[in-house]
């Protein structure tokens, strides 16, 4: 077989394979850009009914919540369903409802006054204990018609509070309230409880006196002292016993003469103090129109208590 090479046959094969490559490229190209477009359009057309459906929802629950009288909750509703992205059916309607709420649903404009009648605007601002404000501005504050509690408080425990009826229509009520010049008894424990102690002890449970627990603190004090001189007074007895007994000087004996007074003092002003503060304490706790008076007069022998109550 005799094969003959021709100078350039190869290139012109090349260029055959080249053209029938890219044209195969064009063509998967094509029906691959097909392909996505018809994948596409379902997806965005299902978007774009559950867009539809979520704007009809809204402006169904909107009229619901509007008959209800929630009003708030209804203005949401139609403020979604009158955005741009719903159909223009129901914007229309959405919008136009939007309108008709405005009108209707209740502002109030809430004006805080101190004491002396001054303005007030570092308050915080509750309705149905929700804080609404945390400062007062001016402005309008919406809310559902109905009966609410609106309640004013500052930092240093003043608050008032009142009952109001709002109406459809009202949309500019002003509400003037005036906080107390003393803390509110309600807002401080300590002073409700102190209200509370007062009521018990006016209805019979009555305090101990201050008095009676001085006077019977004083008795024990005495009493403590008492036994302590007469431990000494003993000791030191014991100790000229030993020592200068039966021989001991008047100057020898002066301390423990002067000891044996004082512990029959001490023993005697403490017995007085606390039989004073028990009958302080039982003449006090017995309602009574008259005064109760408790003395203790000192004796060559100790101290006597008198007690004086008029019957």
């Amino acid at each position: 077989m005799h094969v003959t090479h021709r100078p350039g046959g190869n290139r012109s094969v090349s260029v055959t394979l080249s053209r029938a490559i890219l044209a195969c490229l064009s063509v998967l190209c094509a029906l691959t850009a097909s392909a996505a477009a018809q994948s596409t359009q379902p997806s965005t057309e299902n978007e774009s009914d559950a867009e539809k459906r979520r704007c009809i929802a809204s402006s169904t629950d909107g009229q619901e919540r509007r008959s209800e009288g929630h009003l708030l909750r209804a203005h949401e509703q139609f403020w979604t369903c009158a955005n741009e992205s719903c159909p223009l059916v129901v914007r229309q309607h959405c919008v136009r409802w939007l309108a008709e709420l405005d009108e209707l649903t209740p502002g109030l404009i809430v004006h805080a006054l101190d004491a002396d009648g001054s303005d007030r605007a570092n308050v915080t601002l509750r309705i149905d204990g929700k804080v609404v404000r945390d400062h007062l501005d001016g402005l309008a504050v919406r809310i559902d018609p109905g009966e609410h509690i609106i309640r004013l408080e500052d930092r240093q425990d003043h608050y008032q509070e009142q009952n109001v009826l709002a109406v459809e229509g009202e949309t500019k009520r002003v509400l003037r309230l005036q906080l107390p010049a003393t803390p509110t008894a309600a807002t401080r424990p300590e002073l409700a409880g102190a209200r509370t102690d007062t009521h018990s002890t006016s209805s019979g449970h009555r305090s101990v006196p201050t008095g009676v627990w001085l006077l019977g603190g004083a008795g024990l004090v005495l009493l403590g002292g008492s036994a302590y001189l007469a431990v000494k007074t003993a000791s030191d007895y014991q100790t000229l016993k030993e020592t200068c007994a039966p021989g001991c000087s008047s100057a020898q004996t002066r301390q423990v003469r002067t000891q044996i007074a004082l512990t029959d003092v001490s023993l005697g002003v403490g017995v007085a103090a606390l039989a004073g503060a028990t009958a302080w304490w039982y003449f006090s706790s017995r309602p009574s129109s008259t005064a109760t008076a408790a003395a203790i007069l000192p004796t060559n022998g100790g101290g006597m208590l008198r007690v004086t109550k008029p019957f």
